[in-house]
């Protein structure tokens, strides 16, 4: 189980706030070793910095109202499985209804594709 859980969330915009915070520490802690980083850099940051928030399960790091239960996490992958853009469509929960929650709707997608671009766009 992760150490330093960030603590619990109760809307879409802390998390992104931390999440942007914590990238932003790591590029400046980046920057302050290489003066010369690219975007490529910046997005292999960005998807470590999602990898070590995943391991954090939702109930260590969202209020209990801000956690999407089961019904809607199942209907959320079909939903995401049978978009015409599942790209969109996770980038939409992950803006409506948090990152976490997100990434919980990725974790139970078969494609390799949309997770590469989530984690791309995110």
């Amino acid at each position: 189980m992760p150490e330093g859980a960030p603590g619990q969330f109760s809307s879409p915009e802390e998390e992104l706030r931390y999440l942007r915070e914590q990238l932003a520490a790591r590029e400046r802690e980046l920057l302050a070793r290489t003066p010369e980083i690219d975007n490529s850099d910046i997005e292999t940051m960005g998807r470590q910095e999602l990898s070590e928030y995943a391991q954090f399960t939702p109930k260590m790091i969202l209020s209990k109202d801000h956690i999407i239960d089961e019904p809607t996490l199942a209907a959320s992958v079909e939903m995401t499985a049978s978009a015409k853009d599942p790209v969109g469509e996770v980038m939409t929960i992950a803006m409506e209804k948090g990152v976490r929650n997100a990434l919980s709707v990725l974790e139970k997608v078969d494609n390799a594709f949309v997770v590469d671009e989530v984690h791309r766009q995110l």
